[in-house]
């Protein structure tokens, strides 16, 4: 049986993540957003409030109960940084014009025009998935609208000097970012922290999460998700 290439992706970031719980030295915490972040312009989606509500209701809460039995310390996506999914991100390594070219690019008329066609698109997401130190929602079936979007605003990045950096087959959330490991039976730990998310996983499956886009921001990505 052959899989879709976006199953087929899903299902290998999830191996790898799995892979990497059973790893010394597999995982390694969160430590803050790199600096390298600053090189990169993103296009990035924001929830309705509703639909926020319904990560923390169905997610986040449930998460915070597996990391207060597990030892596992996390940040939260809409509490510690902002919950989104990234549409398309850019890059200009050049710090020299870099302020200027994405004040210049955040006014592009294209652009405005390509992310406000997205407002009050509702997206169905379906799949948690193991990350490694991260837990990702993604979403079962990206929209055409989406994948239209990021090849018009690739076209617009790479019109005004910004490198793509194009976006395949994934489109996801960032719930929770691991910042302290378990300090005692790291091992036996993680492995319950698995098979609690993968019934996580079950039941999300089962009621897939309908989030509906507020808007889609664009400016600095380490800005965005560091802004207080």
């Amino acid at each position: 049986m052959r899989f879709s290439p976006l199953t087929e992706k899903y299902a290998q970031i999830d191996l790898e993540g799995r892979k990497a719980l059973r790893q010394e030295d597999g995982v390694k915490k969160f430590d803050g957003f790199s600096e390298n972040l600053k090189e990169r312009f993103g296009s990035t989606i924001i929830f309705e409030d509703q639909s926020r509500g319904i990560i923390r209701d169905s997610l986040i809460d449930e998460i915070k109960s597996i990391s207060q039995a597990t030892g596992i310390d996390f940040i939260f996506a809409d509490y510690d940084f902002p919950l989104h999914a990234t549409l398309l991100e850019g890059l200009c390594e050049d710090e020299t014009v870099r302020d200027e070219l994405f004040k210049k690019i955040k006014e592009n008329d294209q652009l405005m025009k390509i992310i406000n066609s997205l407002n009050g698109l509702e997206i169905e997401f379906k799949y948690l998935l193991l990350d490694k130190a991260n837990v990702l929602l993604t979403c079962s079936h990206i929209p055409r609208e989406i994948i239209n979007a990021r090849k018009e605003i690739s076209a617009v990045f790479e019109k005004s000097g910004l490198k793509p950096l194009r976006l395949e087959n994934i489109l996801h959330i960032t719930i929770a970012r691991m910042t302290e490991l378990p300090k005692v039976e790291q091992e036996k730990k993680f492995h319950e922290y698995k098979n609690k998310i993968i019934q996580l996983r079950h039941e999300i499956s089962l009621q897939p999460l309908k989030l509906k886009i507020l808007k889609v921001s664009s400016g600095s990505t380490f800005d965005f998700l560091t802004f207080k």
